[in-house]
């Protein structure tokens, strides 16, 4: 079903094509609306907006900051990843036992976060899952990042890795 927004001239309106399971829009001039977000609201079209399959949660041990993520690690994560990622940091880890999916942004997500850190900085994982494992293990990436097996013998190896020992 297509359909077109009357404030605009027919070879600028903006067209969407309803496809199961998501919207597609396509060809819109931003100069006729008063937001970007007005000029795409999905409601507009009676369409559903999708809820994000992933969370993300900050906490600190010592010097750690440890994410732990749940869902899909793709695109919906990198602005909460580094978000939640502040400038001073130079340890991160990630928890990534609950991640049911990681493609190519989420890879992504992680080599961010190791150049941001730079030479100085560490970048742990604890208990990837298989989804992970198995990207890391099929992009050669797998040595690249220290990996804690368990999240039972995290607190032990990060303990004996941090500059700042908790008391």
């Amino acid at each position: 079903m297509e359909t077109s927004v009357a404030r605009t001239p027919p070879s600028r309106a903006m067209t969407s094509i309803e496809v199961p399971g998501m919207v597609t829009h396509r060809r819109f001039r931003r100069s006729s609306y008063t937001s970007l977000h007005t000029a795409v609201d999905p409601s507009r079209f009676g369409a559903a907006v999708a809820a994000p399959t992933v969370l993300v949660r900050r906490y600190w041990f010592g010097s750690w900051t440890i994410l732990q993520v749940e869902g899909e690690m793709d695109i919906q994560a990198r602005p909460l990843v580094h978000g939640l990622i502040g400038d001073a940091v130079s340890h991160v880890a990630f928890e990534l036992d609950g991640v049911t999916f990681l493609d190519a942004c989420g890879l992504g997500i992680l080599f961010g976060v190791r150049r941001r850190l730079g030479e100085a900085g560490v970048v742990q994982l604890i208990a990837p899952s298989p989804p992970v494992r198995r990207v890391l293990a099929l992009t050669g990436s797998d040595g690249l990042f220290p990996t804690i097996v368990s999240a039972d013998k995290a607190v032990a190896v990060l303990l004996a890795a941090d500059p700042w020992p908790v008391s």
